[in-house]
């Protein structure tokens, strides 16, 4: 058990870690933009790119547009996302892998600050993680409790087949 608490507590730290890189890179790539038009521009991505990158559908993209959570630039019709909106939505799906609400992955994004530690980020993730952790806990064990119930019950049926067919 010891181990396993070492084993999550690693990975939390290491997940907090590559968030904290990653946003970081992230704003600096954000602040790295070319003014003019005869100067290297940052790479973008189609709505089409992200969604096979990240296997979700146009529309959940559009969704997250729709909520303010990415703001990709226009061409006409075409959207055009940036290297920053392409890391929110990895980060929002990573959010949601682990059971976090949409809301609650955008307040941790949204907490970064690149000019200061982020520690209370890493410490909000590490509450939302436990909260989620207890949550996941107390499910499994009511599934294990209705498993055993489950099987009691089949037991029971069983043995009542067993006594009908001795009967017979």
């Amino acid at each position: 058990m010891i181990a396993n608490k070492t084993t999550e507590s690693d990975m939390t730290a290491r997940l907090c870690l590559r968030l904290r890189q990653r946003l970081y890179q992230l704003h600096c790539e954000s602040h790295v933009r070319s003014p003019g038009p005869n100067t290297m521009v940052d790479k973008t991505y189609t709505i089409s790119d992200l969604a096979r990158e990240f296997g979700v559908t146009t529309r959940t993209i559009r969704f997250y547009e729709e909520k303010g959570l990415i703001k990709p630039l226009r061409d006409g019709q075409k959207r055009l996302y940036s290297p920053a909106d392409r890391v929110r939505i990895k980060l929002i799906l990573r959010g949601k892998r682990i059971g976090m609400t949409l809301q609650e992955s955008v307040d941790l994004i949204d907490m970064y600050d690149p000019s200061r530690n982020n520690t209370q980020q890493l410490n909000s993730l590490i509450d939302t993680i436990a909260l989620r952790r207890a949550a996941l806990m107390q499910q499994k064990q009511d599934i294990d409790d209705m498993l055993a119930g489950l099987d009691e019950v089949q037991d029971l049926c069983e043995k009542a087949l067993g006594k009908r067919h001795r009967k017979a």
